[in-house]
């Protein structure tokens, strides 16, 4: 177990497990412009979904990783009420739709999670390969974010 400040620790997961894009698209796989920037996009926004949802269900079990969500907040959402107001939207929405895959109610449809994910950024992948291995990815984010904060002592 590692004794962390709470500061630290949420610099530590922001910058291993939001800023570092960990779930990516087929190699070789064309794209334009503004869908490889709407892609990129999504994915900082659901990295950050998934550390949050990790976060809340450990302050769950050790109340003090709610400071490690208060600063790791600090970073992500933006100054103005307006652009933190729309940004917190867009979390609440993509902590949703992570759920669906990562605590599903029934068995996992990694191909139908992964075809509406990336088809809401433009992209058109019919491949269910990729498709199984793309929602396999963020499922071992959380996984990855889940066993990390659990070797962490909040000091």
């Amino acid at each position: 177990m590692v004794e962390i400040k709470a500061s630290v620790f949420a610099d530590v997961l922001f910058e291993q497990f939001v800023e570092t894009t960990k779930c990516k698209i087929s190699k070789g796989r064309e794209i334009n412009f503004e869908t490889l920037a709407a892609f990129n996009s999504k994915v900082r926004l659901y990295q950050f979904s998934a550390v949050l949802m990790a976060l809340t269900n450990e302050k769950s079990r050790d109340p003090a990783f709610g400071a490690v969500i208060e600063y790791l907040e600090i970073r992500f959402f933006p100054t103005t009420f307006q652009q933190s107001a729309n940004m917190l939207h867009d979390v609440r929405v993509a902590l949703n739709h992570l759920a669906v895959l990562i605590y599903p109610n029934e068995e996992h449809k990694w191909m139908t999670w992964s075809l509406e994910w990336l088809a809401n950024v433009g992209i058109d992948e019919d491949n269910p390969v990729n498709l199984h291995l793309f929602g396999i990815q963020w499922f071992q984010l959380y996984i990855m974010v889940q066993t990390t904060l659990q070797e962490a002592r909040i000091v």
